[in-house]
């Protein structure tokens, strides 16, 4: 069985002078760069075969990284076709199928990857979570606790069975098995992040806060975490603080308006009528069809005593409407 990690030692002992091109495998250089290096090893004409199928794998996780999903499905395939015991490029393809929609392939390639390593906890964790997406739940539990059998410390165990719960909106099961997740590790974002989404639905606001922040200790920048905690924010009647999130997402992504409408509204909320005025402004530069917007705007002008331009976006969001 190969494995990236393990072999990559013996890809540079073992490959031609041209083909050992370690920028291939760097994880560190840029995505184009390392595709370029792995181009180049596989255009050795004697690049020998396990060789071969390591730096395809290598390619392919570079495409992926790079946005090119078909592309890396690619070569995937064809560092399987010589390697076709390689658990890790089978979970690989697993995944790359399911982003491509193909779940029933994924499923195949995550049980072709226990064939091939039945001790392999990860491959029953991922055909756990794929037979939960297609309701095949006795089948998922049962890789769920031979997955938890073979990996005790794993969190992934139980964050697949939170999700599973949450999407059941068994929301005390979902709780118990996410908080037994970060347990066993504080550092997972996917838990924390489902976590605050069990809280919110539980109407328990400030505990899904307090995840979502917990969540944004590990990843300072993350919008899909800034974007959540505002909402929630939005939610506890905070207003204040939910601009703030919101001022960090617009801050890495200008023209994002669904931040800028948010912003617009708890700006509005928290009385800050000024930047309501400015936010609404700018979205129905673009969207002037829209009779909220105007609605907005308007309020936020009347309580500025700007009463004459306040009727004419009443007017215009009732001609609208």
């Amino acid at each position: 069985m190969l494995r990236l990690s393990v072999c990559l030692s013996v890809l540079l002992a073992s490959a031609s002078a041209s083909a050992q091109n370690p920028s291939c495998f760097a994880a560190g250089l840029p995505a184009p760069q390392r595709i370029e290096a792995c181009t180049t090893a596989l255009n050795d004409a004697v690049l020998p075969a396990g060789t071969k199928a390591l730096a395809f794998f290598a390619r392919s996780e570079a495409l992926s990284e790079n946005g090119d999903s078909a592309r890396a499905l690619d070569d995937l395939n064809a560092g399987l076709a010589l390697a076709p015991t390689d658990t890790t490029a089978l979970l690989a393809r697993s995944r790359l199928k399911e982003l491509r929609g193909d779940i029933a392939g994924a499923e195949a390639d995550a049980s072709a990857a226990i064939a091939a390593d039945t001790g392999y906890g990860e491959a029953y964790l991922r055909r756990a979570s794929l037979r939960l997406a297609q309701n095949k739940n006795d089948a998922a539990i049962a890789d769920l606790g031979e997955a938890r059998r073979l990996s005790p410390h794993d969190p992934g165990p139980y964050r697949v069975r939170g999700e599973f719960f949450l999407k059941q909106e068994k929301l005390d099961d979902a709780i118990g098995e996410l908080k037994q997740a970060i347990a066993l590790n504080p550092g997972d974002y996917e838990s924390q992040m489902l976590l605050g989404q069990a809280w919110v639905q539980a109407n328990k606001v400030s505990d899904g806060i307090e995840a979502y922040s917990a969540a944004l200790q590990l990843k300072p920048k993350d919008l899909r975490a800034l974007r959540a905690r505002a909402t929630a924010y939005g939610r506890f009647e905070n207003f204040a603080a939910a601009m703030a999130d919101f001022d960090a997402i617009l801050s890495q992504r200008p023209n994002d308006a669904a931040a800028l409408e948010a912003r617009g509204v708890s700006a509005l909320q928290s009385g800050n009528r000024k930047q309501a005025i400015a936010d609404f402004s700018i979205l129905l530069k673009a969207r002037n069809d829209r009779p909220d917007l105007l609605y907005f705007r308007g309020t936020a002008l009347l309580a500025e005593n700007r009463a004459a331009d306040a009727l004419k976006d009443f007017s215009a969001s009732l001609a609208r409407a």
